[in-house]
């Protein structure tokens, strides 16, 4: 807990394959911007956290309010975070949010038909607000 009350309380949230150390500065894991815990925070957000440089874990992070200063936050699996659902046949999706379209990067987002994909925002930019992009591809007449 936070013993300093004349600053803000501020976390960080991180990502590392297990078996490693759990030394921060060990460079095994992303670390998102620090973010404010308070009540104009209260929400669900998914994140994308990279694991090792070519896996990417998505988690669905909660922040609600208890009583009085208290606050829980939960991170949850990619089952919980939003999901893009592709049932169209002839079409694939690709997917990133406004300012992250790089094809290359962790936080675009690929779906096939007949699969779905949890979305997150880059750790860095979680709590940003952006439009999701959505190109579709007609693989059919292509």
């Amino acid at each position: 807990w936070w013993t300093c009350t004349s600053k803000p309380k501020r976390i960080e949230l991180g990502v590392r394959p297990i078996g490693n150390g759990d030394d921060r500065d060990d460079g095994c894991c992303e670390w998102s911007t620090s973010f404010e815990v308070a009540p104009r925070g209260i929400g669900a957000f998914p994140v994308v956290l990279m694991e090792t440089s070519s896996r990417r874990q998505t988690i669905c992070v909660e922040i609600d309010q208890l009583a009085g200063d208290s606050f829980a936050i939960t991170a949850s699996g990619k089952a919980c975070c939003h999901q893009l659902i592709n049932r169209h046949p002839c079409l694939v999706v690709d997917a990133s949010f406004e300012g992250e379209q790089s094809e290359d990067a962790p936080h675009h987002f690929t779906v096939p038909f007949d699969t779905q994909v949890p979305v997150g925002r880059s750790a860095r930019k979680w709590r940003a607000s952006s439009d999701l992009k959505l190109i579709l591809g007609d693989i059919e007449h292509s």
